[in-house]
């Protein structure tokens, strides 16, 4: 049986850790659990098969890269 998931939704947790890299696996929203991403953004989307690497800085969460626009 397949498992199905069509979204979800992740909040980078300051408290427990200053780095992550997220891989969706699914749509995905990221949300910080204080201060904005890139000190401009309340949540940011991501596509499935989408990679992203945070780092919390100064009370913001910084992309330190990612895998950029796919072409479909």
């Amino acid at each position: 049986m397949e498992k199905v998931v069509l979204s979800s939704t992740i909040t980078l947790d300051s408290k427990t850790t200053d780095h992550i890299v997220i891989k969706s696996m699914t749509k995905v929203t990221i949300k910080p659990d204080t201060g904005k991403i890139d000190e401009d953004y309340d949540e940011l989307v991501a596509d499935k098969y989408s990679c992203i690497e945070f780092r919390f800085i100064n009370n913001n969460w910084y992309i330190l890269s990612s895998d950029g626009l796919k072409q479909s």
